[in-house]
């Protein structure tokens, strides 16, 4: 009807069943950029962005300046192509790894314990 106020309805909090796209909604427990890589927070309906050698749940698609603000995750597993954040510049076909603040950056020639997370299909700079 003309003139009424709608309300964006969401599904929060231990999420049964099928998600498709492997899209998800949680809460912001830190703000956060697109295209980074978070975890969960002190409980599963929080997010965080991840640090570097973190594992991730998903990655965040919107920016949230405010903890409490309900964001859309797209699961790490999900089917199809994501949008990054890099730390340093990545060459196509790079196997990526958390950083800082939820960026990416290439795997680590060093030793270490690392999760791999994605892989660069393009060539990918970092933001200016």
């Amino acid at each position: 009807m003309k003139g009424q106020k709608r309300m964006r309805l969401y599904h929060l909090v231990h999420e049964a069943g099928v998600h498709a796209n492997g899209r998800i909604t949680r809460k912001a427990g830190a703000p956060l950029r697109s295209d980074t890589f978070v975890k969960l927070g002190t409980t599963a309906d929080y997010v965080v962005p991840c640090g570097e050698g973190e594992k991730p749940f998903g990655i965040s698609q919107n920016d949230c300046d405010n903890p409490q603000e309900i964001l859309t995750v797209c699961t790490v597993n999900a089917q199809g192509t994501k949008l990054l954040r890099v730390e340093a510049a990545c060459p196509a076909g790079a196997e990526l790894v958390t950083a800082a603040d939820g960026k990416a950056k290439p795997l680590p020639s060093a030793a270490g314990t690392y999760w791999v997370c994605a892989r660069a299909l393009n060539r990918m700079e970092i933001e200016t």
